[in-house]
């Protein structure tokens, strides 16, 4: 059997991600890769890696992705907030 690891949720790019998409709603990849200061490769293999997980819908309207969270996907962002802010005090 097969082990997935969720370590990736505290690297920096799939937080400020998930953040992103907490705050936003719906973004497209490119937007939230301009905004936390990457390319847009890595936002793209995380959106992935996201949507395996069930935390992210991917809607295609043309050549364009429009990304949303799902409701397991907003739980989780949440908490990643609340750790977030518990760690700033």
């Amino acid at each position: 059997m097969k082990t997935f690891s969720y370590s990736f949720l505290l690297h920096p790019v799939p937080v400020n991600i998930m953040l992103l998409l907490l705050e936003n709603n719906e973004c497209y990849a490119t937007f939230m890769a301009k905004k936390i200061g990457t390319m847009y490769g890595p936002v793209a293999r995380q959106i992935k890696r996201f949507a395996k997980l069930g935390l992210v819908q991917v809607k295609k309207d043309g050549r364009k992705k429009t990304i949303t969270l799902t409701e397991k996907g907003k739980a989780v962002a949440s908490h990643l907030k609340e750790i977030i802010l518990l760690l700033a005090d």
